[in-house]
Order: C-alpha cells, then structure tokens, then sequence
C-alpha cells in the first residue's frame, strides 16, 4: 500500500515537471514571435532616429557657421563706424579751423565808425529739425550782420562777444513735435554759467509747441552765448524749425 502510494506520488510530480517545462517552452517561443514581429518596425524607429540626430547635427553646423558670419559682418560695422567718427572728427575740425581762421580776417579788418552804434544785436535761427536723444547744446546759424561774431564750438554753433560791457536783452524761442507727453528743457547759457530756463512742453495736446524765454545780462569781450538743453533733466521731443517758424535766439543792446 505504502509503495502504490509512494509510485503514484513520483508519477503526479513527473507529470507537474513535465508541464512547467512546456509551459517554459511555450514561453519561449511567444518572446521569440513577438521579437520576430517587431524587430522589423524597431530596427526601422531606430534608423529614423540616426538620421533625424544626422540632421539635427547638420543643422546645427549651419547656425554656428551663420553666427560666425554675422559677427564678421558686425565686426566690420563696426570698423566702419569707427572709421565714419574719425573722418567726421577730421571734417569737424577743418571746418572749424576753416571758420576760426574767417573770424581771425574779419575781427582784423578796421570797423568804420557808423557800425559800431547800428551793429548792436545778433540773431541766429536753426535750419533743420534736431531729434534730441540726450542733453545737448542746440546748433544754430546766424543770420544777422552783427558785432557777435559767429564761432564754431566742435559741432555746435554759438556767438562771443568782440566789444566790452554790453549790457544785452537775449531771447530764444524753441518749438517742438512729435505728439503727446513730449517735453524739452532749455537754457540760454553764457560761457558756461546757465543764464536762463524755460521747459517746452506737449503734455495734453498732440501738436506744434512754442515757448519763449528772455534774460538781460552784461556780455564782455570774449563771452560765449548758447542755447542748450537742460544738462541733467530729462528730454523728449524733436525741435523743430522750418519757414513758418524759427526755433532762434536773438538779442540787442540795451
């Protein structure tokens, strides 16, 4: 009885062996289908992916050869612009040395007698629009035959006194556009001491903006006088001066 039970036992175990290792086989073989199957499509995704990087790569050589291209060009802009500013500095001084060595014939030449009572006043008026980006002194043009003589400061135009203990009224007009909320702070500056202030303005009204200011001072011989924006405030705006009307500044003895 003992050994029947004993046999029946082995063959149940050899039988539960004999089933996990074809359940292992079954196994198997359905791994090797399904690789079989998608191998194909993998290998493909994979040959996808290569050139897409091959691509990605060549593009990136492109964008790096393109970089170096634009700054050899800014490079050279830049060249050119320095080369701009010096020949600009060169015309600037020999217009200056041209206009100083003028002044120099003109102050020599004898004065005859009645000039000196007419030639009192001066007046000087700007020819072009000025955009204003930062402070500056305002270039302008004098019209007027005059005892001031016309001087050029750099690239900014101003009158020096020739005559001694003038006492002058000076006045200057400054008009403005370019819409609304724009504002200009100017001064009349004799040599460099501010001798006047007046703020130009189109807060609310998008047009044209006029504002005058005056200022009676004693000029001496070799005082320079200007018109300038404010130094340290802010500005916003374009100084206009066309034939309707004159951004100027004028003055006469008193």
């Amino acid at each position: 009885m003992k050994f029947g039970l004993f046999g029946f036992l082995i063959i149940v175990l050899a039988v539960s062996v004999k089933s996990e290792t074809q359940n292992i086989k079954i196994h198997d073989l359905m791994l090797d289908e399904i690789q079989n199957k998608h191998y194909a499509k993998i290998l493909k995704l994979e040959t996808m992916v290569m050139a897409m990087n091959e691509q990605l790569n060549r593009q990136d050589e492109k964008i790096r050869s393109q970089n170096e291209r634009i700054h050899e060009q800014q490079r050279r802009l830049n060249d050119q612009d320095i080369t701009i500013r010096r020949h600009d500095r060169q015309i600037n001084d020999v217009v200056q040395h041209v206009s100083e060595l003028q002044d120099s014939t003109i102050n020599d030449e004898p004065e005859p007698i009645n000039e000196r009572l007419s030639n009192q006043s001066f007046e000087t008026v700007r020819t072009t629009i000025l955009w204003l980006s930062e402070s500056r002194r305002i270039p302008t043009r004098k019209t007027s035959n005059t005892r001031f003589r016309c001087r050029k400061d750099k690239r900014w135009t101003c009158l020096q006194q020739v005559q001694w203990n003038v006492y002058c009224s000076s006045e200057w007009c400054i008009r403005i556009s370019t819409g609304m909320h724009s504002y200009v702070y100017s001064q009349l500056v004799i040599n460099s001491d501010p001798f006047g202030a007046i703020q130009t303005d189109s807060d609310e009204v998008s047009d044209y903006h006029t504002s005058t200011g005056s200022v009676v001072a004693e000029l001496n011989y070799g005082d320079v006088v200007y018109i300038r924006t404010h130094p340290t405030e802010l500005i916003k705006g374009v100084i206009r001066s066309e034939d309707e009307m004159r951004t100027s500044f004028s003055g006469w003895k008193l």
